[in-house]
């Protein structure tokens, strides 16, 4: 195999395979290896079978006695011994016939001859061992055993004097060598061990044991004298962690070799993507036909984005993860024709079926016109809405796609005064994007103030409570990649939270705490703020740090505060309001900066930011009395539903709500606080009038009655001049 495309620990067993002779294999060993590349294809085999392949021929000579070991099968099939042999059939004395193995390997005859003695030496039961610590037993037997032996000892002199016939020695893999403790034992130390399982990881520990130089006692596989290539022993488990450190641990056993088995390199799925498209089959590939001829066609770039794009989708697949891609395709691939198109495959394996927005014109084409649909929702900031356009305008035609395919198809940062329509604008794009507005993920943030409340969103570390449920955000995500996740008011947040966002920003992807990968390169990703409105976020301390590396000595040297209560001045008295939109922008840009750079001591998470950062303005004057008005047609329209009433807000009435909602304690809250203030002065008096008629109260000698309501006319007139309570509006039902 071409050594770039192979795996690190494959290059380093390579280096240390002629000096050790133990090794553990941990991390993804229950995964398929690749064998063979290029021009004589890919073949995908496992772990076992790719050491045999690999080390079970040494330097020309005969192949090795492999031998593998799996605790998951039947007592009389745990061995699997992988050697030439005939079989015939035997006759004992009591007339019953069995089937006698006959090995080509000396080896191979020896340890099928352990496995097959009726009468157990005292050495093998010495401990009372039985299970799975009688097999380990009985490899550590059959070795000394052999050593001892005449043949086996006289194959290894004669091996040291050349005259080898060429036997090469025991290759012995044990396989899920994690599963050999049982569920209560600890994994750090005997103490924890029960008696089995001292004995079973005793007899492993002095297997991994050289023997004492210039004796015949053999005490392990590693012999002196320049026997270290003949046997080999391979432990393959999950996590080292899951033995006692007291085997694995190069500081206490010298005699072991540790390495890590990764996932697929970069170059490995490359090589299986080139295969699958017909690359090295004269276009004949596991993709539909149509599919492999169009990617034929194209240039060597176009070819390079594509695969890159596969590369950045299946950047968490193990190698069987890859296979079983790929037996997907082969069954359910007859739609998958397009190799523009090959994300939504791999996101349709994972997923399941799913309408990708990013891939449906019509869906991209009201994308690029949401800018119209959203200012019809949300008034008076228009500014904001074109700037969420261009962010939106980005995604949908996707040109970065190709820097960073990984990365979230979009990312806004909303910041500015509260209640200005932020959440709105979400709300907007989940239903014009997703179809619907339960497609928005929202997280308030001031739930996760706390250091250790990032393990909810993101689930807890493996052996604290609950880590097997994982987090609610990584959730989510598995369950609906095609979202928008919003996550409201995120300088509430820990700052350990900001450190997770930066790799979702980066990577789109986050991995759980159960180990489990996400991905966020379908989402849209919403970050809202209230952040450097009406004062500084930063403590004391950093106070002066920022303005020691702004280089601020007074307040002059910063951008001018936006105070709402001096635009609502400069509106009363009939002049332009001094305070412009840019310095409102200049002034969050300001404040946000040096939050995220000198607060959170994150100057790269602004940095990813920036460009996603819209701003917001304040409820102007004109649009105050827009949200008057959608707000009491909103309560007009109800009454009229629910009682078959006609309710009237004479134009008087409507101004004086537009002049009691543009008190500055009331505007300055926003949207929120003016349908409050509608609520209050408004909608309160309408509902305690409809009221008496429900409850049948007696006025002026009459009965009211519910009846009454229904195609009657509620007027609305002033009491005074203006309004500042429900009292200050009088209703009347008018036949």
């Amino acid at each position: 195999m071409d050594k770039k495309r192979k795996m690190k620990w494959q290059t380093d067993l390579e280096k240390y395979f002629d000096v050790y002779s133990n090794f553990l294999l941990d991390g993804y060993v229950e995964d398929l290896q690749p064998v063979g590349v290029g021009e004589e294809g890919v073949e995908y085999v496992s772990l076992p079978e790719y050491l045999e392949r690999t080390y079970g021929v040494t330097n020309g000579q005969e192949p090795k006695c492999v031998i593998v070991y799996d605790p998951f099968e039947c007592a009389d099939r745990r061995f699997d011994i992988r050697s030439p042999y005939t079989e015939t059939e035997e006759t004992a004395e009591d007339g019953t016939t069995r089937t006698v193995r006959t090995y080509e390997s000396v080896y191979a005859q020896h340890f099928y001859d352990i496995l097959h003695n009726d009468q157990l030496p005292p050495a093998m039961i010495q401990h009372e061992a039985d299970g799975i610590g009688l097999d380990i037993a009985r490899i550590h037997y059959a070795v000394n055993e052999l050593y001892r032996s005449t043949s086996g000892f006289s194959a290894f002199i004669n091996s040291l004097l050349g005259r080898d016939s060429g036997e090469t020695g025991y290759l012995f893999i044990i396989r899920s060598a994690s599963r050999l403790l049982s569920g209560n034992s600890q994994n750090n130390g005997s103490v924890f061990l029960d008696r089995d399982e001292l004995t079973l990881f005793s007899e492993m520990l002095k297997i991994t044991h050289p023997t004492t130089a210039g004796t015949q006692e053999a005490t392990g596989l590693l012999f002196e004298s320049g026997d270290r290539a003949r046997h080999k022993f391979f432990l393959l488990a999950n996590k080292a962690t899951d033995l006692p450190y007291w085997l694995y641990d190069e500081s206490t056993n010298h005699f072991i070799k540790k390495l890590t088995v990764g996932k697929p390199t970069t170059e490995n799925k490359r090589e299986f993507f080139r295969e699958m498209a017909g690359e090295f089959n004269g276009g004949n590939g596991d993709f539909p036909a149509q599919f492999c001829s169009s990617f034929a066609q194209l240039g060597a770039d176009s070819k390079e984005e594509i695969i890159k794009r596969f590369l950045a989708y299946t950047d968490d697949f193990s190698m069987q993860a890859l296979v079983y891609y790929r037996d997907y395709v082969t069954r359910h691939g007859e739609k998958f024709t397009d190799p523009e198109k090959v994300a939504y495959t791999v996101t349709e394996f994972k997923s399941g079926e799913q309408v990708n927005p990013w891939d449906d014109d019509r869906i991209v084409r009201e994308i690029l016109n949401l800018g119209t649909r959203v200012k019809e929702r949300l008034s008076g900031q228009d500014q904001a809405i074109d700037a969420v356009q261009s962010v939106m305008t980005r995604a949908a035609v996707g040109l970065d796609r190709i820097k960073n395919p990984s990365a979230p198809r979009a990312v806004l940062f909303l910041a500015g005064p509260t209640g200005t329509g932020k959440t709105e604008i979400c709300k907007c794009l989940a239903s014009i994007i997703f179809g619907s507005e339960d497609k928005m993920v929202r997280f308030d943030m001031s739930e996760y103030r706390q250091d250790h409340s990032d393990q909810k969103l993101f689930g807890a570390p493996p052996g604290y409570v609950g880590y097997e449920e994982g987090g609610k955000l990584t959730n989510a995500m598995k369950a609906e990649p095609f979202s928008l996740v919003l996550f409201d008011e995120i300088e509430k947040a820990s700052s350990s939270i900001m450190d997770k966002f930066l790799q979702i920003l980066s990577d789109g992807r986050l991995t759980d705490g159960k180990g489990e990968t996400v991905s966020f390169r379908d989402a849209i990703i919403v970050m809202t703020s209230n952040a450097g409105i009406s004062e500084s976020m930063l403590s004391a301390e950093n106070e002066v740090k920022a303005n020691k590396g702004d280089h601020i000595r007074s307040e002059e040297d910063k951008p001018r505060a936006v105070n709402m209560n001096v635009v609502i001045e400069d509106e009363n008295n009939g002049i332009s309001a001094q305070q412009t939109y840019e310095d409102l922008k200049n002034y969050i840009l300001f404040n946000l900066r040096r939050y995220f750079v000198y607060e959170l001591n994150r100057p790269e998470l602004f940095g990813r930011l920036f460009d996603a950062i819209v701003c917001y303005n304040f409820i102007g004057r004109d649009v105050v009395s827009v949200l008057c008005d959608k707000q009491i047609k909103s309560i007009n329209k109800a009454a009229r539903g629910m009682f078959g009433a006609e309710v009237e807000c004479p134009e008087e009435v409507l101004q004086a709500v537009v002049r009691s909602c543009n008190e500055s304690d009331i505007r300055s809250n926003g949207a929120r606080g003016i349908n409050k203030q509608v609520n209050t002065v408004y909608e309160t008096g309408l509902s305690a009038f409809i009221g008496k008629y429900l409850r049948g109260v007696t006025e002026n000698g009459v009965m009211l009655e519910r009846s009454m309501l229904r195609g009657a006319v509620l007027r609305a007139s002033l009491v005074g001049e203006n309004i500042s309570s429900p009292n200050d509006i009088q209703w009347n039902l008018v036949s």
